[in-house]
C-alpha cells in the first residue's frame, strides 16, 4: 500500500497549473503528471498523519514523453518533526530508467519529502515531470 495515498502536501517547490498539480503524483493514475518548470530543486513534502515504518519507494518518471524527461538525480528524505532537518535516507544519482522502485533500511517518520536536484537527463533547467511518486512500509 502506498502510504503517500492518504498523505496530505505540505509543501512543493511549484506545479504548472492544476492539471499537473503535485497531488497528481500520488493519485495512483499513471496517466497523469506533476509538472514544476523552476528550476531544480524541486521538491514535494507530504505528512503521513503519524509516524510510519519505511522501507522502500517508487518513482514513475515522464520516460513515456521522451527519455530526456527521466529524473537523474533525486533524494528521497525524511524527518520525525516539522522543525527537525530533512535527512536523505536514499539518493538516486545518475539514473536513466523511467520506473525505479527501491529498497532502503527501514527508517520511521511522519514526513517524506522526493528532493530533485537533476530533473532530466541533460543539465539543464528543464521541467520536472513525475507521473508517480509512492512510498512504502
Amino acid at each position: 500500500t502506498n502510504l503517500l495515498k492518504e498523505a496530505k502536501i505540505i509543501a512543493k517547490s511549484g506545479e504548472v497549473n492544476e492539471r499537473e498539480s503535485a497531488d497528481k503524483m500520488t493519485d495512483g493514475d499513471i496517466r497523469t503528471k506533476w509538472c514544476d518548470t523552476k528550476e531544480a530543486p524541486n521538491y514535494v513534502a507530504f505528512d503521513l498523519g503519524s509516524e510510519k515504518a519505511i522501507s522502500g519507494w517508487r518513482l514513475l518518471n515522464a520516460g513515456s514523453e521522451g527519455a530526456n524527461y527521466i529524473t537523474r538525480s533525486c533524494m528521497l528524505q525524511v524527518r520525525s518533526s516539522l522543525t527537525s532537518e530533512w535527512e536523505t535516507v536514499d539518493l538516486l544519482d545518475g539514473n536513466k530508467q523511467n520506473d525505479v522502485t527501491r529498497s532502503i533500511e527501514p527508517v520511521k517518520a511522519q514526513y517524506v519529502r522526493l528532493y530533485i536536484t537533476s530533473p532530466t537527463q541533460r543539465v539543464s533547467k528543464d521541467a520536472c515531470r513525475i507521473y508517480e511518486f509512492e512510498v512504502y512500509e
